[in-house]
């Protein structure tokens, strides 16, 4: 199992998600009202200027009727491609045409300004890179490294 390397350690993908949930300011996945009407719509009465969105996240978890996954999916929360470079130690270009081929999924992406410039980052697969073994990627790696020569080659 791949741990993601964040917010100073490493985490499991299912914890990654709740602190990007819980994240403080404009940088949060998502709002509270926005747990709060998920929490609501699953039989749960958890009124949000009762509870703080740590518990209405836990209870929607601890409940069974929502998952991780459904709600990194519904948010597009998802991890950097640096990750990727961090952990197969490969190009910043495989990691696009790993994309482009589709073995990498894409769940979101996050706009950033460097300068006048805005840019967008692809958000990948937090759950797919944590279940993600080199023997998978080997074959896929192997693929792209030929495409990556034949096009610096043209």
């Amino acid at each position: 199992m791949n741990l993601i390397e964040a917010y100073g350690k490493k985490i499991t993908a299912a914890e990654y998600v709740k602190r990007e949930v819980l994240a403080c300011g404009g940088k949060a996945a998502c709002s509270k009202a926005d747990l709060g009407a998920i929490a609501e719509e699953h039989g749960l009465k958890m009124p949000i200027w009762k509870y703080s969105k740590e518990e209405i996240y836990d209870a929607l978890m601890e409940s069974g009727k929502y998952t991780p996954e459904q709600i990194a999916e519904k948010y597009q929360i998802g991890i950097p491609g640096k990750v990727y470079l961090d952990r197969f130690r490969f190009d910043p270009r495989l990691t696009k045409l790993l994309r482009k081929s589709g073995f990498l999924r894409v769940v979101g992406f996050r706009k950033y300004k460097r300068g006048k410039k805005l840019f967008k980052e692809p958000l990948y697969d937090a759950f797919q890179y944590e279940k993600m073994k080199s023997e998978q990627l080997d074959p896929e790696l192997e693929k792209a490294k030929k495409l990556l020569i034949e096009m610096l080659k043209k």
